[in-house]
C-alpha cells in the first residue's frame, strides 16, 4: 500500500493463489499473504476507497466497487480492467456465484 494513512477496508480470499486481495481506502488493491506483511500493488483504479471486492473462483477475475461509485472488472493475470461502469449508489459487498456466471453486488 502507499502510504502509513492508507488501510485496508475490504478483501476477497483467492483460492488458487492463496493468497488475500485487499482493497485500501485511498483507491487501491493489492495481493498478499495471510500475515499481511507486504502486500503487493495490483490495481490503481479508483479514486476513494475500494469498499467490496470478489473474485471469480473459475477464472483470474475480481471485481471491485469503490466509494466513487465505480464497479470495475479486473483481470488479475494482466493486471488491467476489463469493464467499468458506474452504480447510482456505493458498492458495500459484492460476490459472484461458484461457477463465475453471475455476480450480486450490494449498495448502499
Amino acid at each position: 500500500m502507499s502510504s502509513a494513512a492508507d488501510e485496508f477496508v475490504s478483501l476477497a480470499w483467492h483460492a488458487r493463489d492463496d493468497a488475500l486481495l485487499v482493497g485500501s481506502s485511498l483507491g487501491e488493491l493489492a495481493q498478499t499473504d495471510k500475515s499481511l506483511r507486504a502486500p503487493a500493488p495490483v490495481v490503481e483504479g479508483h479514486f476513494a476507497s475500494v469498499e467490496a471486492v470478489a473474485n471469480d473462483p473459475p477464472k483470474d477475475y475480481f471485481v471491485t466497487g469503490g466509494a466513487d461509485r465505480v464497479l470495475a472488472l479486473w483481470s488479475l493475470a494482466e493486471r488491467r480492467c476489463l469493464f467499468r461502469t458506474r452504480l447510482p449508489k456505493t458498492a458495500s459487498c459484492c460476490c459472484f456465484s461458484q461457477d463465475g456466471s453471475e455476480l450480486a453486488v450490494g449498495c448502499k
